[in-house]
């Protein structure tokens, strides 16, 4: 007999009986036979799947090689984070975009290199959510000599690698590396992945190739680089285990012809690329700029884990941590030890890698000195001394307070009085 359902006509029979089966039945387009729960799920055509779905769990899903967050390995790949300041030249080493080292050498006229705001005009990463990236000016340079060099370098926690889940013995067992590039000059550029553990014979780069379509338009680069074998080496500790370097522009002290790419090899100093083509270096205030620098397990470079400013900052303070800088900012709680020489302490934002440096700056009345109450109050130019440190905790003193008499032993504050007073706390690798 017929029958309708829901206005669709039906027909076959309706056996509801120890199986609960409904046998031969065309419901709503759906096609003829058997519908029970296996079958059923088999055979809806995807058209007539709409409407919201039910929760779907992530247990059993298979072939995915990254976990869906926590994927990156490096920090602040999005170039949002720059504790330094957001430009920097005339310094050979430094950091501008936190994690990220630029280093050259060699120079006639010092490259700049600053944390750049993009915009919508900066097709490619824009639309993936960036907006900023670190952006690095050749200087203008007369020659190119062997010892010329400008390199972007980030380094990864060995213990960050070893915990990784990347079997870095194994050629079945691979990384990727991927990230934004924009050139305002193309040519082939360099880098490489460098594993530092493991003594001299163990040094393992891998180096690789990579261009951009140049004239200022956004390239996304990708590199899939296999394990090694027993030769590669990375410690389970808080020193360097993988290093990234991208290369704009080097001299042939650090290049031969028939260097090895794609492939892993022991460090030779004088052969990490093959001979470089000089056009970027040539070029006055050519410019290289990346952004969305991501490294994860697996084959496939995924879109870039965006992650909040404030946890990429709290990332960041592991390795660096702006503790004051302007005017009147407070460094610490102290004592005075004499009439001339403060002692105050400093409790860490978060535990950093290392027990790390003091980065000042001094100068005429660079600090304040509030002993107490009432006119107790002096000056010092700095610097500060580290007495005892941890990567948890400072205890300093500078003996050059000037303006305090009868006050040994009162309890002081210490702030800065000067907008060039600086103090930070560095434990980079």
């Amino acid at each position: 007999m017929g029958i309708t359902i829901n206005g669709s006509s039906a027909a076959g029979t309706i056996d509801l009986g120890t199986n609960g089966t409904i046998t031969d039945l065309a419901v709503g387009g759906l096609p003829d036979g058997t519908v029970d729960g296996d079958s059923l799920a088999s055979t809806i055509p995807a058209s007539k799947l709409t409407g919201a779905l039910p929760a779907i769990s992530g247990a059993s899903l298979t072939g995915i090689s990254s976990p869906l967050s926590f994927r990156n390995l490096v920090i602040n790949g999005g170039m949002n984070v720059a504790q330094r300041g957001t430009s920097q030249s005339a310094e050979a080493s430094s950091y501008i975009c936190d994690r990220f080292n630029v280093k050259y050498g060699g120079v006639n006229d010092d490259p700049t290199n600053s944390q750049h705001a993009l915009t919508s005009s900066d097709t490619g990463p824009w639309e993936k959510g960036f907006r900023n990236s670190l952006h690095v000016q050749n200087g203008n340079q007369t020659s190119n000599d062997g010892s010329d060099q400008l390199f972007i370098k980030y380094k990864v926690e060995a213990q960050d690698i070893a915990n990784s889940g990347w079997d870095y013995g194994s050629a079945s067992s691979k990384i990727t590396l991927s990230f934004w590039l924009q050139t305002s000059v193309n040519q082939t550029f360099y880098g490489y992945v460098y594993l530092p553990d493991g003594g001299n014979s163990a040094h393992r780069l891998y180096s690789f190739s990579f261009t951009a379509s140049g004239n200022n338009a956004w390239t996304k680069i990708t590199k899939t680089i296999p394990g090694g074998g027993t030769s590669n080496v990375i410690n389970n500790d808080n020193g360097v285990g993988l290093e990234i370097l991208l290369c704009p522009g080097t001299g042939g002290n650090v290049t031969a012809s028939g260097s090895t790419l794609d492939a892993w090899k022991v460090l030779d100093d004088t052969s990490w690329f093959p001979d470089m083509a000089t056009t970027w270096w040539d070029t006055d205030d050519a410019t290289f700029e990346i952004t969305g620098v991501q490294l994860e397990v697996g084959d496939t470079a995924t879109e870039f884990e965006h992650r909040s400013y404030g946890d990429e900052l709290d990332r960041c303070h592991r390795y660096y941590q702006l503790w004051a800088s302007g005017d009147n900012e407070t460094i610490g709680p102290g004592a005075m030890y004499d009439d001339d020489t403060v002692m105050f302490f400093i409790h860490l934002t978060k535990e950093m890698r290392a027990t790390p440096s003091c980065v000042q700056t001094s100068g005429t009345d660079y600090y304040h000195i509030q002993a107490g109450v009432g006119d107790h109050a002096g000056q010092t130019d700095g610097p500060f001394i580290l007495t005892i440190s941890n990567p948890r905790s400072i205890r300093m003193y500078n003996d050059n307070a000037s303006n305090l008499s009868s006050v040994t032993g009162r309890a002081c504050t210490v702030r800065t009085d000067n907008a060039a007073s600086s103090i930070a706390f560095d434990a980079e690798i």
